[in-house]
Formats: C-alpha cells, structure tokens, sequence
C-alpha cells in the first residue's frame, strides 16, 4: 500500500484509520468491529471501545516497541498508525493523512500508547451484529433495540450538526 491513498470505509476520504483498520483485518487477523465505531481513533483508548482493543491487543511501553505495533495518540491530535522503525534517532511509522500510505514521523501533540497483538486470539466471533434481524429477500435489517429516531452528522462526534434523521 506505499503511496496509495486508503480510504477503506467510503467516509471522509483517506484517513489513518482506514490504513489501520486495513492492517488490522488483512495483516493482523482482527475482525473489523473492533475498530469500526470509534469516531476518533482516540476512542479507541475510552470505554466501551478500549474492551474490544484489549481482547486482541497487549498494551506495552513506548519505550518498549517491536515493527508492526500499533500506536494511538490522544486528544488534542488523535491519530493511529504502525512502528515501523526505530534508526536511533526518530520512531518511524507507515501512515498516512494528509499523505498517502509512507514510512514517515509522526511528531503528534498528545500521549501516544503502543499496543501490539496478543499471541492468542480470544473466543470472540469474527462478526458481531447484536440485536440486528437481517432479511435478505428484502434487502433489509431490522434493529431490534427501541431506538425511536436515528441522527446522521455532518461528522463522526456528537458535537457535530444533524443534517438528517430516520425513524427506523
């Protein structure tokens, strides 16, 4: 993926989640609801999404970090992307946004936490679709929660606009 653009969910073009969640599901095995939902990838380091991070991932020192581990940087820069190096000097990582997919630094503000995939993969199946009824004749799914109204924004947090609603 060196010099390509990832953009691996359609939304808001290439950013360093889609290169991540790519790494997680074709490099580490990692079923795509773990990093799927997190807003900011920096929510990944909050409950309730720390829990499916912990189930694949061991977190260990920055100072203590092997190619290929995953690091999270927190508020006020969020970002996520892969070791690939140390020369002695800087910490390399492949990443992207704003760039395409490159070995590059990463000089964030902000805490960053390296996590790296546990040897062992849980008993967890690889998709979970809780209280969701699918009906393939219909082209349909039918939530099963009582969720009375569902709000699209004009960004992944709740601080952003609505710009539409749907009953479901």
């Amino acid at each position: 993926y060196n010099n390509m653009y990832i953009d691996y969910d359609g939304c808001y073009g290439a950013q360093c989640w889609d290169l991540a969640q790519k790494y997680f599901t074709e490099v580490l095995d990692v079923p795509e609801w773990v990093l799927s939902g997190c807003g900011y990838v920096s929510n990944m380091l909050r409950e309730p999404k720390r829990n499916d991070l912990n189930a694949y991932f061991d977190e260990v020192s920055v100072y203590n970090m092997d190619q290929g581990d995953v690091c999270i940087w927190d508020d006020p820069t969020p970002h996520i992307a892969i070791l690939d190096n140390w020369d002695g000097n800087s910490l390399w990582f492949f990443s992207q946004n704003p760039n395409p997919c490159q070995v590059m630094q990463c000089d964030l503000a902000g805490t960053m936490y390296a996590f790296r995939r546990k040897k062992t993969t849980p008993d967890i199946p690889k998709e979970v679709t809780p209280n969701v009824e699918k009906d393939e004749s219909k082209n349909q799914v039918k939530v099963k929660d009582n969720i009375t109204e569902l709000r699209v924004r004009s960004n992944p947090n709740t601080d952003s606009e609505i710009i539409g609603t749907a009953t479901p």
